[in-house]
């Protein structure tokens, strides 16, 4: 007669271990929904007490791409503020010398461009080198701003400042 021995269970238990400790938060919805279905069906062979050990394996491939597919939530905040500030710039970069310019340029439109899938990292290594070409940035001097300037620190209500920091100026 023909008898069926019930599959070893103990990887995939690992698996769904570890899919269960993930956080929803940290991954696209898309993603995540697709590894939470993916969690269910293995969850459901493990809770099988008669689950062969083919259907073990594909439950556990099936929640190892669903896991190895999430697709982590990123924040460009920070790289959105580099970019504005940036693009105020832009208009006027006339008024700055020419060394830096090239960097500069190049710099936003590479941030500009990058991917919607980009890394955390290469989102913060696009907002590090655009901030870095902005502060390598030097205007060309100008007198008259300069002269308006002196104006308006002339006008500048003293009584705002501790005493220490209004003789410094």
């Amino acid at each position: 007669y023909l008898e069926f021995v019930p599959g070893v269970k103990a990887d995939l238990l690992k698996l769904l271990n570890i899919a269960n400790s993930l956080k929803q938060d940290d991954y696209t919805e898309t993603s995540w929904n697709a590894m939470v279905e993916a969690r269910a069906e293995a969850q459901k062979t493990a809770d099988d007490p008669e689950a062969m050990q083919n259907d073990i394996n594909k439950s556990y491939d099936s929640l190892y791409a669903a896991i190895m597919a999430l697709v982590r939530l990123t924040d460009r905040s920070q790289l959105n503020l580099v970019i504005e500030e940036a693009n105020k710039i832009l208009p006027n970069l006339n008024k700055y010398r020419p060394e830096g310019q090239d960097e500069f340029q190049a710099a936003l439109a590479a941030a500009e461009d990058l991917k919607a899938y980009a890394t955390q990292k290469q989102i913060d290594d696009a907002a590090l080198r655009l901030s870095k070409a902005i502060t390598a940035l030097r205007l060309i001097p100008d007198k008259a701003a300069l002269k308006a300037l002196i104006e308006e620190m002339k006008n500048l209500d003293m009584s705002q400042y501790t005493s220490i920091s209004a003789a410094a100026c």
